[in-house]
């Protein structure tokens, strides 16, 4: 089964973390029972909205479920799990809708949480490993990061996918070697750290003299192949 849980914003003054700034932007989780694989993506107050659902983040869980093995169409059978609440329920509809399939909704008795301690539990790691990344950037930039600044949604990504590919469990395995029984052995350099990466090859006229090289920030693993960001 898959899990999901929106994570929903705080009012300014409430949950404020160690630096002193509220934790404004909620943001949604998603594990797979059978693997351990994680999914977290800040989103826009808008995206965990009572009766709607933001295109994006349903169209980004449906790729993240078909990355881990969960292809969605035909007769594949999928149950997803939630609470109750209004904004989650509404991204789980279109998400069923998006991934097609057989998808059974289940969602713990009102007011029941323990059901949903698994993806709790997956939150929670996914925040720890975030704010270990953020404080090493801070470190390098010589500067504190705010939550609004673009680069703090590939950080998010990329402590869940790091989680899923390296933290070994009690079965000595990653989540990653559980869905393809293989270790993953992408190369992994720090976060936001500057790099150089080649150029695709473009279509057109090839100009011998432009430069192949370009000076980029890295910021993780592609999603369904051996290529980086």
């Amino acid at each position: 089964g898959i899990v999901c849980s929106g994570e929903r914003a705080r009012k300014r003054g409430e949950g404020e973390d160690e630096e002193g700034r509220a934790a404004d932007n909620p943001a949604v989780v998603m594990t797979d029972e059978s693997t351990g694989n994680r999914y977290m993506r800040l989103v826009d107050s808008k995206g965990l909205a009572e009766d709607r659902a933001d295109p994006w983040l349903v169209k980004d869980l449906h790729a993240e479920l078909k990355s881990w093995d969960r292809p969605g169409g035909g007769d594949n059978r999928l149950v997803i799990k939630s609470d109750g609440e209004s904004p989650i329920v509404a991204v789980r509809e279109a998400l069923a809708r998006k991934h097609g399939g057989i998808v059974s909704p289940e969602q713990p008795p009102k007011g029941e949480h323990a059901s949903n301690g698994i993806v709790e539990e997956a939150g929670k790691t996914i925040r720890d490993m975030a704010k270990v990344l953020k404080l090493q950037l801070e470190s390098n930039l010589g500067r504190m990061l705010h939550m609004k600044e673009p680069v703090m949604h590939w950080l998010i990504r990329w402590a869940a996918m790091a989680l899923s590919r390296f933290q070994v469990g009690k079965d000595k395995k990653t989540a990653y070697q559980r869905q393809t029984g293989r270790a993953c052995n992408i190369e992994v350099v720090p976060f936001g750290e500057k790099v150089w990466y080649r150029k695709s090859q473009e279509t057109g006229p090839k100009r011998a003299m432009e430069p192949k090289w370009k000076e980029g920030l890295w910021l993780g693993h592609a999603r369904n192949s051996n290529e980086v960001l």
